[in-house]
């Protein structure tokens, strides 16, 4: 039986996305965009999937060497795909581990300046009827808890973590991350429109270094529901979105 797929174009590489693989969506672009650090070395991606995000990392850093993981081999080895066809191809290296395998190896100990993930994270909702939306959006393979330990483990001690995760207003995620030594250092509550009362995504940065500037600004996608996408959202990804 052939094997369905479909291709993203960005502007400097595409995302080849066979079936059976969580496509390409906004929350990816968004992390792959708005993640930050001055002159990586080493960067980690948990949970590549497609290999979006690293390939987005690989064109803004091209000095960084870049780890890819994922516990499904159908998900690295389109990883390694993507790596192979892209320009920063010796940039890269793709694992198939569980984060939870991969940080028992004491050689990745406070290895990465630079870590970045979109974590299976919708806990309270239905599992979904196919196994790829399973496996990518609930977190019986990974909870939030394991990947701040994981993270905490890996993390360079100047190094910085972003992550993806639904919006909460009661501040869990950040209590939660605290207790695994990772502060909070930036935030981006991610809304739909500019009329929204209520954001999406939050972007978030964290630390091993507790400091008392945090960077605190929205984003809004869109000016209305029919694509009329803002300024600030084309700024942001217009080095990889042919349409900007």
């Amino acid at each position: 039986m052939r094997i369905k797929s479909a291709e993203f174009k960005f502007k400097q590489f595409a995302v080849y996305q066979p079936e059976g693989v969580f496509k390409i969506g906004t929350d990816a672009v968004l992390l792959g965009a708005w993640a930050n650090f001055i002159n990586p070395k080493q960067i980690l991606d948990i949970g590549c999937g497609t290999g979006v995000i690293g390939l987005m990392l690989a064109q803004r850093f091209p000095e960084a060497k870049i780890t890819a993981i994922d516990p499904y081999v159908l998900h690295t080895k389109t990883t390694q795909k993507n790596f192979k066809l892209s320009p920063f191809k010796n940039q890269f290296s793709a694992i198939t581990t569980k984060i939870q395998d991969f940080v028992t190896q004491q050689t990745y100990q406070n290895t990465f300046d630079c870590i970045v993930c979109n974590p299976p994270y919708f806990a309270q909702s239905l599992p979904s009827k196919t196994f790829v939306k399973n496996i990518s959006r609930h977190q019986n393979q990974l909870s939030l808890n394991e990947l701040f330990k994981a993270v905490n483990f890996l993390l360079h001690p100047n190094g910085t973590f972003s992550v993806i995760l639904p919006f909460n207003h009661n501040s869990a995620y950040f209590r939660l991350a605290q207790s695994h030594n990772l502060f909070l250092k930036r935030i981006c509550n991610v809304f739909s429109t500019v009329d929204a009362t209520k954001p999406k995504r939050q972007l978030l940065e964290f630390s091993k270094h507790q400091t008392g500037d945090l960077v605190n600004s929205p984003l809004y996608l869109q000016e209305t529901e029919h694509r009329n996408y803002t300024t600030h959202y084309k700024t942001l990804t217009r080095e990889f979105y042919l349409k900007f």
